[in-house]
């Protein structure tokens, strides 16, 4: 990454403290990202965000980057996009960070952090302190796996 890290201002709420236009944008980008960039015919909103925590970048009154955490047997970071407009500055390295950090001061959990990792973005996920755990497995015809936050 040769373009500097930009220390961004990210949001983070339940769905219920949501502005009804920002839902919409992050939305619309899920659907842009998820269904017609990487071509996934699937119903994107779903029950997990009605309990998620939802974290989202906004720059100049748009969102252009996004991520949700759930609360189950253990934490799960989903839905990790960036704008097409906005990537290569190091945003979901930023927001990743951010909900990790978030898990370790808000919830007093020891509970593990995951995330369905896309198999090309392995090494960017270990530099994270996430490890690959079992093996590949296809989710919408898309190879991922399943990669676990080593705390230290």
């Amino acid at each position: 990454m040769n373009k500097p890290r930009p220390d961004l201002n990210i949001q983070v709420n339940k769905l219920s403290a949501i502005p009804p236009l920002t839902w919409h944008q992050i939305l619309a980008l899920r659907s842009e990202i998820f269904v017609v960039e990487q071509q996934c015919v699937y119903l994107d909103p779903d029950d997990d965000d009605i309990n998620a925590m939802h974290f989202y970048a906004i720059s100049d009154k748009t969102v252009i980057g996004y991520a949700r955490m759930l609360d189950e047997h253990e934490w799960k970071i989903g839905r990790i996009l960036i704008d097409s407009k906005h990537r290569g500055h190091g945003y979901s390295r930023t927001i990743v960070e951010r909900i990790t950090n978030y898990i370790k001061a808000e919830t007093n959990s020891s509970k593990p952090i995951s995330l369905s990792a896309q198999v090309y973005l392995t090494s960017f996920y270990r530099e994270l302190g996430f490890a690959p755990t079992g093996r590949m497995y296809l989710e919408d015809g898309i190879p991922h796996i399943r990669m676990v936050f080593q705390r230290p």
